[in-house]
């Protein structure tokens, strides 16, 4: 019998695109500030945040691809230029390995900050840069609105 994944039990606390957007906005004026040269959105997760943040900060995008199976990150298109002060951009900083093990494959080359739409107890990483929603509770979970089929085809 093959191991079933383990299920999530915590309560969901539902995000909504305009809570999110709303938020996202809410960063914006110290991201200029901060002079950075471009953002890396991770796709797909930090897709919907990337962009809104960078039309609302004009900075160019970048974009990574992780692959779950073997962990690897790799460039979609073209990278940003050698030894940049980039932003990445995630959705969750969670309990997986997809954002440190982007941070991993951009630090030796990059200025890097992050910057997720959510992060909770479970989180690997503890401190991003900026994070626009925090759950104090390892007994709530969040649910952002482009994986809330997953979460209710998984009840």
């Amino acid at each position: 019998m093959e191991d079933q994944p383990k299920k999530d039990t915590r309560k969901p606390h539902y995000l909504s695109y305009n809570g999110i957007a709303s938020r996202v906005e809410e960063f914006v004026s110290d991201v200029k500030e901060k002079k950075f040269d471009g953002l890396v959105i991770i796709l797909r997760g930090g897709s919907f945040a990337g962009m809104h943040l960078s039309f609302l900060t004009e900075l160019p995008v970048y974009f990574v691809e992780y692959h779950r199976p073997t962990r690897m990150v790799s460039w979609k298109g073209n990278p940003p230029p050698l030894q940049s002060s980039i932003l990445v951009v995630e959705d969750f900083a969670g309990s997986g390995t997809t954002l440190q093990d982007t941070l991993t494959f951009l630090e030796p080359a990059y200025t890097v900050s992050t910057f997720v739409v959510c992060k909770d107890k479970l989180s690997r990483l503890q401190d991003p840069t900026y994070c626009c929603f925090e759950l104090d509770s390892e007994e709530k979970r969040f649910i952002v609105p482009w994986e809330k089929h997953e979460y209710e085809n998984n009840e």
